[in-house]
């Protein structure tokens, strides 16, 4: 197909797709290389927009591509926003900001499928792990870490950083997608999932610490166990009595990152009472070990009767003064990675690879591949390197 050629569209499509993205005309022109002039007469209906321009259009609004060729606009199409559950305190309707991550990875997720399918001529793996809300979350978190790892040493990893690639890498070879959300505020949602099969998603907040990633991601894997996606709680408790998948998720999670024979075969814990008044050291020594907060650790301790709620409960101010203050530091500091280093971050390795296998098998082109993953051409060479070498 052309592209030149115009399909026929209906305009208010294109009113309702950006207007739903919150963007105002020269936003959203500026952001699809179009005059505003130009985006004006498309959503009059006097111009059309080419084949390429409407692509371009489907990735500014982060809006699958098919869905401007709808008779009209569609009435319920963001319905699955609704049921997403929100942090306490938080506004009843997610933010533009956080709506978009959430179209964002409904996006990726379809074209991941679609490039796998051309690829591969068929769909991808399931992910076949499953659970129910009346298991143990113990034995729950024991059929996900045998599914994942087999390999995988904690023990061996020298950062949190290290960390959150290597257990991002083994749910991406699981054939979950991981991506990350920039621009999003922690307070609303640390996380997300969108349990659909195949090629389910978590999406992780990139301005949460690396260890909060990590227990993220095995929430959102519990969510998605359960078949029932939705926004990351913040408390890390693992009890809630307003949402009890929630506490289960989080659970799991701690099972799972931090197995009970491993903390209580560990010299620090083992013959410790119930009423031991955990050091900032041990506790510390503990999250170097299993590569999760303090805080998960003595959530985990609470959960196997090695500490008390109550001295749990005194410890929680602590907690989160230091979460405040670590977001306080990303909003001060300069700078930051790369775009090759960015990108590979943001999308993740096994989204990355299916455009780059796409690209080499000369079914797309270069400019469809930066409007995939977002980054200009010249920097294609080093991601690919990237991501090649494994470092998402």
């Amino acid at each position: 197909m052309s592209g030149r050629f115009k399909p026929h569209i209906n305009p208010k499509i294109l009113v309702w797709a950006r207007e739903s993205a919150s963007m105002t005309i020269e936003q959203a022109a500026k952001k699809a290389g179009v005059g505003p002039a130009r985006l004006e007469a498309f959503e009059a209906g006097t111009d059309a927009p080419t084949v390429k321009q409407l692509f371009k259009l489907s990735v500014v609004y982060q809006r699958p591509f098919g869905v401007f060729f709808l008779p009209e606009p569609p009435k319920d199409f963001d319905t699955r926003l609704k049921d997403f559950r929100r942090v306490a305190g938080a506004e009843s309707r997610p933010s533009s900001e956080l709506q978009l991550q959430i179209r964002r990875a409904i996006v990726r997720r379809l074209t991941a499928l679609d490039l796998y399918r051309e690829i591969e001529g068929s769909d991808p793996p399931r992910f076949p792990v499953r659970a129910r809300l009346d298991e143990e979350p113990e034995t729950v978190a024991a059929r996900l870490r045998s599914h994942l790892n087999g390999s995988v040493d904690q023990e061996s990893w020298t950062s949190p950083h290290e960390a959150l690639r290597r257990w991002r890498a083994a749910v991406e070879n699981a054939f979950v997608l991981v991506f990350q959300a920039p621009g999003v505020d922690p307070k609303e949602a640390r996380g997300f999932s969108i349990s659909e099969h195949p090629l389910p998603v978590v999406v992780l907040n990139m301005k949460d610490a690396p260890r909060g990633r990590i227990f993220t991601l095995f929430h959102e894997l519990a969510h998605i166990m359960l078949n029932d996606g939705g926004l990351c709680d913040l408390d890390d408790r693992g009890t809630s009595p307003t949402h009890p998948v929630e506490a289960f998720c989080n659970r799991v999670a701690g099972a799972s990152l931090i197995p009970k024979e491993d903390l209580l075969s560990d010299p620090g814990v083992s013959g410790q009472p119930a009423d031991h008044e955990w050091t900032e050291e041990e506790l510390a020594e503990l999250s170097r070990r299993f590569w999760v907060s303090r805080e998960a650790i003595l959530v985990r301790l609470v959960s196997l009767d090695r500490a008390t709620q109550e001295f749990y409960e005194r410890k929680k101010p602590q907690f989160e003064a230091e979460h405040r203050k670590y977001q306080e530091g990303l909003e001060e500091s300069t700078g930051g990675p790369s775009v090759p280093v960015k990108t590979v971050s943001r999308e993740g390795g096994l989204y990355t690879r299916l455009v780059l296998n796409r690209l080499d098998a000369a079914n797309i082109s270069v400019s469809d591949v930066c409007d995939y993953l977002d980054f200009r051409v010249r920097h294609l060479g080093a991601i690919r390197e990237r991501v090649f070498e494994g470092s998402s």
